[in-house]
């Protein structure tokens, strides 16, 4: 039993998926923490500066 534990430990078959994975949730969270939501962060940002091109180029 302790030979099979010991060979787990060494073993490194799976471990570059398992980084993988952990790359891709870091990765999720920081975009998730840039655009914030609708009213706050970068969706916000460009939003406000598309209505200011908006009213930019209605006609007076």
């Amino acid at each position: 039993m302790f030979e099979l534990f010991k060979r787990f430990l060494v073993d490194q078959k799976g471990v570059t998926a398992i980084e993988y994975g952990m790359m891709g949730v870091a990765l999720a969270g920081a975009l998730a923490l840039i655009m914030g939501n609708q009213d706050s962060g970068f969706i916000a940002a460009l939003s406000s500066l598309y209505s200011s091109i908006l009213i930019a180029f209605q006609p007076a």
